[in-house]
């Protein structure tokens, strides 16, 4: 009797089709780890859309703070507005615009003759741009200059070097802290400086006043 044979269409690839069957009999066994990491995967992807959201937000209400702080600095109700700053500190102060709020903050001190080193201090730690660093830094040593501490002023201000912008001024308060130091000559030589070499007229006639 004739053998039949099997109803195979010349078209199968038995070959590829086992080696799939091989493959799935492999992976069956992780299939929950692997659902399991797709599903973690796109859980990852709509959290960090959510939380660019939120971010924004954040960002957008510290921002409508900010600028209500600066209004009230301007119309010179400094109590609101350190009470608006206490405020933004407690639910916004990781956000960058911390940095204004303390600004704001030293400023609103500053016209209430409440000055103290905290704040400039705190703002100097949060501060990238050296240029920013070397006018906070003036602003320390003028408060050591009014505390009579005229060395510890001294030491900050050397650090403030031509390449920052407020170096003209920073010479000028170097010079003060020589004359109460009673280095006369050393001051006088920094206002000379100063007024045969700056651009600036209104430095040039403060360094010739005190001479």
């Amino acid at each position: 009797m004739k053998k039949e044979k099997l109803p195979l269409e010349k078209d199968v690839d038995i070959e590829f089709e086992y080696k799939i069957y091989l493959f799935w009999e492999r992976v069956r066994k992780y299939t929950k780890l692997i659902i399991a990491l797709v599903i973690a995967v796109i859980i990852g992807i709509f959290g960090y859309i959510y939380k660019k959201k939120a971010d924004e937000k954040v960002l957008n209400e510290a921002s409508s703070v900010i600028y209500k702080v600066g209004d009230l600095y301007a119309n010179e109700k400094y109590d609101e507005a350190l009470k608006l700053i206490k405020m933004f500190e407690d639910q916004y102060g990781n956000t960058p615009f911390v940095k204004l709020a303390i600004s704001y903050e030293i400023l609103i001190n500053k016209e209430k003759n409440k000055e103290s080193f905290q704040n400039p201090k705190k703002l100097g730690s949060m501060l990238v741009s050296n240029q920013l660093k070397a006018q906070n830094n003036e602003y320390i040593a003028y408060l050591h200059y009014k505390n009579k501490e005229y060395q510890k002023s001294l030491n900050i201000l050397d650090t403030i070097t031509q390449e920052h912008f407020n170096y003209i001024s920073a010479q000028l308060l170097k010079g003060a802290d020589l004359v109460k130091l009673g280095k006369l000559k050393d001051a006088e030589t920094i206002f000379n400086t100063i007024s045969e070499t700056s651009n600036y007229r209104y430095f040039t006639i403060v360094a010739r006043e005190n001479l």
